[in-house]
């Protein structure tokens, strides 16, 4: 959009729709690793499957 400003931390955000036991599990990881959000820690679970895909050879970049 033409003029407009994204603030310096500014993240997209999307929405996903989970089943519970998977849900409990995102917030145990929370907990454990005292993360100040849900959103931290769904984000560093993504990046270290991601990392892990990435050492087998099933993803690039």
């Amino acid at each position: 959009m033409p003029g407009h400003y994204k603030q310096p931390n500014y993240k997209p955000t999307t929405s996903i729709t989970i089943d519970e036991d998977l849900f409990k599990l995102i917030d145990k990881f929370k907990h454990k690793n005292e993360f100040d959000n849900r959103s931290q820690a769904i984000e560093t679970l993504i990046r270290l499957g991601f990392k892990h895909l990435k050492q087998r050879k099933l993803v690039r970049g």
